[in-house]
């Protein structure tokens, strides 16, 4: 399964069935935010009981790995990391530039969110963020930020508040890959700023791009990415601010523009399904 979805019933196992089942992150099980509805606990509560029925639980980090041990109490030894990686668009080192003559955009001259919206993205903060380091500059990057509501709900409510006054945000909705490809490549740097991940795909997909990253100091990105980003501590006003104006320096882009490609080789889907191919046959 490649989702907490496996049958709870104790039937189903007795046929002897082995059961793998991914678990990307805990993020239900953690933040109360994500369970305070009903049916969200009862579907919650029903999953952690099948997921202790499971012969073996895969995920993608060893943060994620602890928090699987801890907070759906899995013996450590059934659990597995194996690490995401970007698509292949990502990878190939070519792009189509109409994307940034649409949104009126330049070649490493603007700043790029892509990712979810919901509470744990701290999305909120991060224009707040930006907001501080547009009214200190005379001539401010914008911000484009990609995507929108999967879910119109509590969770979702910094797409509701108000842009800052200063800068310029651009909201594009969702985009292709291709799209999405050479926005990463042309960045100034790519900024994520969350409370909790697993693993957190678009930084990958950046990396491959060779986006420089700006990223919050969570375990999670440490554990990944450390050494290849740019890490603002979220828990202190003006951290990001002061990296969004260190990333305007072109020297300093590039820089990072070569972290982000060594740690793109750090990640390989070939890597990765000859280690589950392991799993799957030792099981």
């Amino acid at each position: 399964y490649p989702y907490p979805s496996n049958p709870w019933f104790g039937s189903f196992y007795k046929n002897g069935i082995k059961t793998v089942v991914t678990v990307h992150d805990c993020i239900p099980w953690i933040n109360k935010l994500y369970s305070k509805q009903l049916l969200s606990r009862l579907y919650n509560f029903k999953c952690k009981r099948a997921l202790k029925k499971a012969d073996q639980i895969l995920t993608v980090s060893e943060v994620s790995k602890k928090d699987i041990e801890k907070y759906i109490e899995i013996p450590v030894k059934k659990i597995v990391v194996i690490h995401n990686d970007a698509g292949d668009v990502f990878k190939k080192g070519e792009v189509d530039e109409g994307v940034l003559s649409h949104f009126k955009i330049k070649k490493g001259q603007y700043f790029l969110y892509v990712g979810g919206y919901d509470e744990r993205k701290n999305v909120t903060e991060l224009l707040l963020e930006y907001g501080e380091y547009a009214k200190k500059t005379d001539h401010p990057y914008p911000l484009v930020m990609v995507g929108g509501k999967q879910v119109d709900n509590y969770l979702y409510s910094s797409l509701d508040r108000e842009d800052p006054e200063n800068g310029n945000i651009i909201r594009t909705g969702f985009l292709d890959a291709e799209s999405l490809a050479a926005l990463y490549m042309h960045c100034s740097a790519y900024i994520n700023l969350s409370k909790y991940e697993g693993f957190n795909i678009p930084v990958v997909e950046a990396a491959n791009m060779g986006a420089p990253l700006i990223l919050s100091n969570i375990n999670t990105h440490k554990e990944l990415y450390n050494g290849h980003a740019l890490f603002v501590d979220i828990s202190k006003k003006g951290a990001c601010t002061k990296a969004l104006e260190k990333l305007c320096d072109k020297k300093i882009q590039e820089r990072y523009s070569k972290k982000s490609k060594e740690l793109s080789k750090k990640f390989s889907w070939r890597f990765s399904a000859q280690k589950m191919k392991d799993v799957l046959f030792s099981s």
